[in-house]
C-alpha cells in the first residue's frame, strides 16, 4: 500500500497533465525526484514534488482546471489571457499550468462567468487564394496537425471550411502571419498558447 502523499506514474502524470512516459523521461533526467519502493523499482512520486510552488499543490493542466472550477477550457484560457486565472508556462512550447490553490481561491472569489470561448472564423469568401490542408500548414509551423485545428477552434489561425464534412484549409499568408506573430511574441518574451 502506498504511503500517504505519494502517487505512482499515472497519478503523477494525471496530476501534471502529461503522459506517463513523460513522467519517467523527467525523471530520469533528473528534473522530478522520485522514490523507488520495491525491489522490482516502482515509482512514487510526492505529490508536493510536482509543482515547483513553495508547497501550495500540485499542478494541473488546463482540462484539470477547466473540471475544477466547473468551467469549458477554452474560458479557462480566457480567463488565464485577461489576467484573471494565474498560469505557469512548464515547456517551450507554452502549455500551461495551474496550481490547485490558484484555482480554490479563484473558485471562492468568482463571482462573473468567463468570457465565451471565441467563435469559430468565418469561411472565407475569396475562393481565388491558395488553401492548404491541415497536415500541410502542421508541416510549415512544426506541430502536430491536431494542434493546427486547435489553434483554429481557439481562433488563432482562420481557416475555410470547403465541402459539407467540414475540411479546413489555410490560406499561406494566414500562415505567414500567424508565424510572425507568434515568433514576435516569444522573441520579446510574451507568452505563445
Amino acid at each position: 500500500m502506498a504511503e500517504r502523499g505519494l502517487v505512482s506514474v499515472v497519478g503523477a502524470a494525471r496530476i501534471l497533465g502529461v503522459h506517463p512516459n513523460t513522467v519517467r523521461a523527467w525523471t530520469e533526467q533528473g528534473r522530478l525526484p522520485a522514490i523507488r519502493i520495491n525491489a522490482r523499482g516502482d515509482r512514487r512520486y510526492r505529490i508536493a514534488d510536482l509543482g515547483d510552488d513553495g508547497g501550495r499543490g500540485p499542478l494541473v493542466s488546463v482540462a484539470g482546471a477547466a473540471r475544477t472550477l466547473g468551467i469549458p477550457r477554452g474560458a479557462v484560457r480566457a480567463w488565464t489571457d485577461q489576467g484573471r486565472l494565474p498560469a505557469m508556462r512548464i515547456n517551450a512550447r507554452g502549455d500551461r499550468r495551474f496550481r490547485l490553490a490558484d484555482l480554490e481561491e479563484t473558485m471562492r472569489g468568482a463571482g462573473s462567468t468567463p468570457t465565451a470561448t471565441p467563435e469559430p472564423p468565418e469561411p472565407y469568401r475569396d475562393t481565388a487564394a491558395p488553401l492548404v490542408s491541415a497536415a500541410d500548414a502542421a508541416r510549415i509551423l512544426g506541430v502536430h496537425p491536431n494542434t493546427v485545428r486547435a489553434w483554429t477552434e481557439q481562433g488563432r489561425l482562420p481557416a475555410a471550411r470547403i465541402n459539407t464534412r467540414g475540411d479546413r484549409r489555410y490560406r499561406l499568408e494566414d500562415i505567414e502571419a500567424f508565424l510572425i506573430m507568434a515568433t514576435a511574441t516569444h522573441v520579446s518574451g510574451g507568452e505563445l498558447g
